[in-house]
This record gives C-alpha cells, structure tokens and sequence, in this order.
C-alpha cells in the first residue's frame, strides 16, 4: 500500500506498507501508521462483507478501520474509507 502526499502543489506516492499475497488464505490483515502517525487497520478477504470494497481487478475486498484494532478485535468495526471511485 502506499499513500499520496502532496506539497506545494507537487504531488508523489510513498510506500507505506510491504507486498502481501491472497493466494492460497482466505484473509489477511494488519496495522499500519500513514506518514503523518494516523494509525489504522486493513483487512483483505475473498467474500463480501457489509463495510467491504471490492477490487474487481484482483476479485477480492478490503476493509479499512480506524487505529490500531486487529490484536483486540477479530474484524474491523469502524469504517475509515470516505468514499471510493473506480477508473
């Protein structure tokens, strides 16, 4: 994952996160922190979940959570993303 930071107008992508795979697990997450130490929690699944985005380019869903949740909470319970917009 990474994130999009802009300055003055100039803007670049910073990676934030490692490379992680689907194949073979049903799921996967983790937490990270964005560069300004926003933290947050990201599940990756195969199904669909009512909070879930789907990414029909790779068929699987995300979702994102606000802080740090994934060692105290089996799933993510407060949505992060605003709003999403395929291109």
């Amino acid at each position: 994952m990474g994130e999009l930071l802009e300055k003055d107008g100039e803007y670049k992508a910073v990676i934030i996160t490692g490379v992680q795979s689907l194949r073979g697990v049903n799921g996967m997450g983790w937490e990270f922190a964005s560069t300004a130490n926003n933290e947050y929690s990201i599940q990756f699944h195969k199904e669909e979940r009512a909070s879930s985005v789907h990414v029909t380019e790779r068929d699987f869903y995300f979702e994102l959570g606000n802080g740090h949740t994934l060692s105290t909470q089996p799933s993510i319970t407060s949505d992060a993303i605003v709003s999403t917009e395929t291109y």
